[in-house]
């Protein structure tokens, strides 16, 4: 079973290193599952996408994070976003989500992508906080309606193709 640990601690970086990584790119390593001790890092970049992970809620550990990469995974959850006030770019593309999370915590947010995933409606107090977010894309949902877009003040670039919006 390969556990993001493992594989930080298997590379060529020695254990006393682990504290200075801010970068970490571990897409694509069959990764199952994260390690609850993973909050020593001070990652700010993580990408974790195309992996086999259902649970990533160790990650709120690590309130660094400004940019989290999840897409191509088996995750329906994450309530540990709150603790992350640093994202800026969070991608969950590619996942089981049925509803978007709570945003609430997240002011500085600039990029989000819940594409591929299973959501049907957007209420608009997911996103009402996000008055920084330049990018939202829901392509390939369920969605028949959404709802709270006007307060989007800073949006340049919104997808909602392939849905179910009439």
């Amino acid at each position: 079973k390969m556990t993001l640990l493992t594989l930080i601690l298997t590379s060529s970086i020695a254990r006393r290193e682990i504290d200075k990584i801010t970068h970490l790119n571990a897409s694509k390593q069959s990764i199952s599952c994260i390690d609850e001790n993973i909050s020593a890092c001070h990652l700010q970049v993580l990408d974790l996408s195309h992996n086999d992970l259902s649970d990533i809620e160790p990650v709120s550990e690590i309130p660094s994070l400004h940019t989290l990469k999840i897409g191509s995974n088996k995750i329906s959850s994450f309530s540990g976003l709150r603790d992350l006030e640093q994202l800026i770019v969070f991608d969950a593309s590619k996942n089981n989500f049925r509803r978007l999370l709570d945003f609430t915590n997240q002011r500085h947010l600039k990029f989000l992508s819940f594409s591929d995933n299973q959501i049907s409606s957007v209420i608009g107090n997911e996103l009402e906080r996000l008055s920084e977010l330049k990018t939202l894309i829901l392509s390939r949902n369920m969605l028949t309606e959404i709802k709270g877009l006007a307060r989007l003040i800073s949006l340049e670039k919104l997808s909602l193709s392939h849905n179910r919006i009439k």
